[in-house]
């Protein structure tokens, strides 16, 4: 079978196999497969989309057909986590039908005016087309492949699923086309409130910890034992030394069918001192209490901390690259000779400080700043008004030049 090219205009274009490319409206333009190519790994896939699917066209799980013993599938778009693409058809599929698809392979397409090793990803606009360039609306960048060789008959390898996974630090090259602040939306799975206690000393008869609700009391009377109603027993008749101890309430704590957390003991328990971790046991986002009446006892504070419930977050993230009027600026003396220049780096539009952020410096060749005690660069949040907050940086020691570059993510 013959196949034709045409020139890609706007980078957008679809996967198509045979029968030459095909231009659509929006400019966008299908590939070939590579001559001679093979696609070991096919999955039966079923169309109930309501419109016919061709050959090379990027596709989404949308269910499964249990008549057919496979998934049923759309044509892909990037706009939504629910419909990015899992596999490419590599046949015509009639809507109601069944046919073949691929996640992997080499095709070909009119590759001038890209770059080898340039990403390609599902568009964000095209259901089952990929584009040679990075959609812009948030959440709607998907990475299908790259490509390989750059001519009118330019090799692209598709990948599925998408290499799209998060940098492992912010040396991602998307920082580099921050112009702005960018916002990302994301959900906080909420954390459990977490703290400690330890002992000094023996434990004595009738002394308790208490955590949240939970009263537990140390008895050292012979079993079944007698404590106050509605506390929980902590047996210690024959030794009330702390690893005793310790080890007797983490017992108790954990067999508790109404505890409010769990407890570990800590790794090097001995006679002399003794301690255990309590974890809240569910997800409510309030610290719960702690409190012992143990002479030698001693609690790491009034509650637990760390406690958060479910939430959805913003995360805010931007490149600041220094110039040679940011390094003046930040050189600025007061009378007695001390450094008070400081500079902007970004705002966010929040109300409340955020609760975390990562700031990285480095230099064009990739070296890390700040990072030793001669390299001291401060950063400071600063509240602008009701609805805004900005990142200041000091330079005290004189560390920045022009061209660093300081990277943020910032999380409200």
């Amino acid at each position: 079978m013959a196949y034709t090219d045409e020139q890609i205009v706007g980078g957008v274009f679809r996967v198509q196999m045979g029968g030459g490319l095909t231009r659509n409206g929006d400019g966008s333009f299908r590939l070939t497969p590579s001559s001679g190519s093979v696609y070991p790994y096919t999955t039966k896939v079923s169309n109930n989309s309501g419109i016919a699917i061709a050959a090379g066209e990027l596709l989404y799980v949308r269910g499964f057909d249990a008549a057919n013993d496979c998934v049923y599938v759309g044509r892909a778009i990037s706009s939504s986590v629910l419909t990015r693409a899992d596999y490419i058809a590599i046949e015509a599929i009639a809507d109601g039908a069944t046919g073949l698809s691929t996640q992997s392979g080499t095709f070909t397409a009119n590759t001038d005016g890209g770059t080898i090793g340039a990403r390609i990803y599902a568009s964000a606009s095209t259901a089952g087309a990929v584009t040679r360039t990075r959609p812009t609306t948030a959440n709607s960048e998907e990475r299908v492949g790259k490509i390989l060789t750059v001519s009118a008959t330019g090799k692209v390898q598709i990948q599925l699923p998408p290499t799209d996974a998060p940098p492992a630090d912010l040396n991602d090259d998307r920082f580099a086309t921050l112009g702005t602040t960018r916002k990302m939306g994301g959900r906080d799975v909420g954390r459990v409130g977490t703290q400690h206690f330890y002992l000094t000393g023996v434990v004595a008869d009738a002394q308790t910890v208490t955590f949240g609700t939970r009263i537990y009391e140390f008895d050292t009377t012979a079993d079944p034992g007698a404590i106050v109603a509605g506390r929980v027993r902590v047996a210690v008749v024959a030794d009330q030394t702390s690893d005793a101890a310790i080890t007797a309430l983490v017992t108790a704590m954990n067999a508790d069918a109404s505890r409010e957390g769990d407890a570990a003991a800590w790794a090097g328990n001995s006679d002399t001192t003794s301690g255990a971790h309590f974890v809240e046991k569910s997800l409510t986002g309030v610290n719960p209490a702690l409190a012992t009446t143990c002479v030698n006892g001693v609690v790491g504070a009034a509650a637990t901390t760390g406690a958060a419930a479910l939430a959805n977050r913003d995360a805010f993230a931007f490149r600041r690259t220094i110039v040679a009027q940011d390094v003046t600026t930040l050189a600025r003396l007061d009378g007695a000779a001390a450094v008070i220049g400081e500079i902007d780096v970004m705002g966010i539009p929040v109300t409340s400080e955020p609760s975390t952020y990562i700031v990285q410096v480095k230099r064009p060749n990739g070296t890390r700043l700040g990072l030793v005690a001669d390299q001291t660069i401060e950063f400071d949040w600063v509240q602008l008004n009701a609805n805004y907050w900005m990142l200041k940086c000091l330079d005290p020691l004189a560390v920045l030049a022009a061209t660093d570059v300081i990277d943020v993510i910032a999380i409200s």
